[in-house]
């Protein structure tokens, strides 16, 4: 640092004293790295998105049929009604 660069405080007394300020900055690697973990967290979070939504997709009908052949509730009309009396 340059003299100059601080700033000045003046105290209780009138002495006027230079306190150094301190600037960060990152650097082109700095910058990069914490854009490519932003990157990394985006793309794991989209895979996990995927994946939640492929399995709920695949497992709601099933997981629908159970409730409602629990609960009795026709479904199919007089096709499926075998299905019901199955389960019993």
């Amino acid at each position: 640092m340059q003299e100059g660069d601080g700033c000045v405080v003046t105290g209780a007394n009138g002495s006027a004293s230079e306190v150094a300020v301190v600037h960060l900055t990152l650097s082109k690697a700095g910058e990069r790295r914490a854009t490519l973990l932003t990157k990394a967290k985006r793309k794991s979070l989209t895979l996990a998105a995927v994946v939640s939504l492929c399995f709920a997709i695949c497992w709601l009908p099933w997981c629908v049929a159970m409730l409602l052949i629990a609960f009795e509730i026709p479904v199919g009309g007089e096709r499926y009604a075998h299905c019901a009396k199955l389960q019993r």
